[in-house]
């Protein structure tokens, strides 16, 4: 099990950093899966099994998507309660982050899950 410092500094706070790379990257079952909806009771017919498949349905979903559940603290969640990862889950949170809309709140989103794989030392499959 690969595991990394217990605490990192993400914007002046201390986020408990304790993370088991397999559990972060490792395929979920449907019922962990993350399923895009563009508002409550609308879903779109994506889901990600995976932080790779997260990364990818990132890139292609539709806007109205991504700002539903980025407001709603969804991806924040589900980083931290299903992949375990809370300091991904820090960076995907919306503190401070309020203004970000459109292209600019994807790429913000793409950058974060890209550079966790970077750090992690693997490419999204």
């Amino acid at each position: 099990m690969s595991q990394f410092p217990v605490m990192e500094s993400c914007g002046g706070e201390q986020v408990p950093f304790q993370v088991d790379v397999n559990k972060v990257l490792r395929t979920l079952s449907d019922q962990e899966s993350f399923y895009f909806y563009k508002a409550i009771g609308h879903a779109i017919g994506e889901k990600a099994n995976s932080l790779a498949d997260f990364a990818k349905a990132i890139e292609k979903i539709d806007n109205l998507s991504l700002a539903f559940h980025y407001y709603r603290g969804d991806f924040e969640r589900w980083a931290r309660d299903t992949l375990g990862d809370s300091v991904l889950a820090f960076r995907l949170s919306i503190r401070g982050r309020t203004t970000l809309k459109g292209e600019a709140l994807r790429d913000f989103i793409v950058k974060q899950v890209r550079a966790r794989f970077d750090e992690f030392k693997v490419n999204i499959p």
